[in-house]
């Protein structure tokens, strides 16, 4: 599964790259008074990240959450297992069969 998570990620990678070459153009942000100028790609990269970064914390902190609970469940000796049955005084029922 890491081959192809790496494969995956070096090819977002190289998507990016391609795109981040004929695209290094300076733009401008303004926020209020405040105006800062920056490259195409970096602007692009920050609202990446800016979308990626919670959302893989959310993800490894229910997977650590899950992950302890089924260690949680699987703890031997805290299933409980059923008591057998006590072997019965009585003549079993002999039903007749339908029709009989």
């Amino acid at each position: 599964m890491s081959a192809v998570r790496l494969i995956l990620l070096g090819a977002l990678l190289a998507a990016f790259v391609l795109f981040a070459i004929p695209n290094w153009t300076p733009v401008s942000l303004v926020f209020g008074q405040i105006e800062i100028v920056t490259r195409l790609p970096l602007v692009l990269l920050a609202g990446f990240l800016l979308a990626f970064v919670p959302m893989a914390l959310t993800h490894r902190w229910a997977k650590s959450r899950w992950t302890a609970r089924l260690l949680r469940a699987e703890v031997p000796g805290t299933i409980a297992t059923p008591k057998p049955c006590p072997p019965s005084l009585g003549q079993p029922t002999i039903v007749p069969p339908a029709g009989a």
